[in-house]
């Protein structure tokens, strides 16, 4: 099942490879590929970074070292409790903000505008 999944995310007739090898060119290299299950009634994740704040890689502060995609195989409605996307919040200095566990991460929650991962 692993396998069929990969190549019709990724493979020549997945959008993912295309979209993956048109902004990051053929030598791109898949990091991690994971799989998670929401079972009806479960508590909802609290906000948090995929990855910490790392800086290398990127030839600026404001450029994403990894890129994360998130790939729903059935509809996700509101319910079902989405996935939260803060765009933009990939930066050094979002992230000091973040680890403020005083004022920083409440206001930083209160004014970034969100994605919500909907079908």
């Amino acid at each position: 099942p692993l396998a069929a999944l990969s190549e019709v995310v990724l493979g020549h007739k997945g959008v993912m490879g295309h979209l993956i090898e048109s902004m990051l060119g053929k030598q791109a290299v898949l990091y991690e590929l994971s799989t998670i299950i929401s079972d009806p009634g479960s508590q909802r994740q609290v906000v948090h970074p995929d990855t910490p704040y790392g800086g290398a890689g990127g030839v600026g502060e404001s450029d994403p070292v990894l890129f994360t995609a998130f790939v729903a195989l059935q509809d996700v409605t509101l319910d079902m409790g989405p996935t939260l996307f803060l765009p933009r919040t990939h930066t050094d200095a979002a992230h000091a903000q973040f680890r403020d566990q005083k004022v920083g991460k409440d206001l930083l929650l209160q004014t970034t505008p969100s994605v919500c991962g909907l079908l």
